[in-house]
């Protein structure tokens, strides 16, 4: 955006308006996120006495750690809704920011061999016109100069919304949800979500990465639920 431009049209907060240097997030509606600060860290629930919570300690995940910057909370639920089901794609450079940042602050970060979204079933994706987790991820790649695998892994079961569902129907429901088209050769992977409640997607996803010989799994997602 040239100097005229921005003296005509200035950037402005999606959120309420305010005058913004970039058409991001003014520091107000910045601060009234919930970011997450003590956490596990395998799966990033919000823990204050433990470094590992219970559910990773009775049963680690198919993935080794997942990196989150808030819990899904207003106004973040929000800026995630508009996104997914109102068209509002430029919700999704919002979305990759608070994220990029979050990984810019991990200690020893190694960059993955590539970043894997994850899949939607093509009849949701046509329905929705576009993938939430690939938008995401395109601008994270980019400034991370990071390959940005989009077509290796499909979501062949069409499943039921997994924040419908209990604890158990959430298992059953995407068990052997993914399969894969080729042959990968990774060793260090990033999936990318938007939203992790459960877990169980994207350790569905994580346990099929194993399978054809991924090391390293990261899940990176904006945002995540308290429980």
């Amino acid at each position: 955006m040239n100097i005229i431009q921005k003296i005509l049209f200035p950037p402005v907060c999606p959120l309420c308006d305010a005058i913004t240097v970039e058409p991001l997030l003014c520091n107000y509606c910045y601060q009234e996120l919930s970011f997450i600060d003590k956490a596990c860290s395998i799966c990033a629930i919000p823990i204050v006495h433990a470094t590992i919570c219970g559910a990773c300690l009775k049963q680690k995940p198919f993935f080794d750690t997942l990196i989150c910057p808030c819990l899904y909370k207003s106004p973040l639920t929000h800026i995630i809704h508009q996104f997914k089901y109102s068209k509002k794609l430029y919700f999704a450079r919002i979305l990759s920011q608070l994220l990029l940042e979050k990984l810019c602050t991990q200690n020893n970060f190694n960059l993955p061999d590539c970043i894997i979204p994850v899949p939607l079933h093509r009849s949701r994706q046509r329905e929705r016109g576009f993938n939430q987790s690939v938008e995401i991820a395109k601008p994270i790649a980019k400034y991370l100069n990071i390959h940005l695998d989009s077509t290796s892994i499909i979501r062949h079961k069409k499943t039921q919304s997994q924040s419908q569902l209990n604890a158990k129907q959430r298992i059953r429901n995407i068990v052997n949800a993914f399969s894969c088209r080729k042959n990968i050769d990774y060793q260090h992977v990033a999936v990318i979500d938007d939203v992790v409640t459960s877990r169980q997607t994207v350790n569905e996803l994580s346990k099929l990465l194993r399978k054809y010989g991924v090391k390293t799994i990261q899940i990176w997602c904006v945002a995540r639920t308290e429980h």
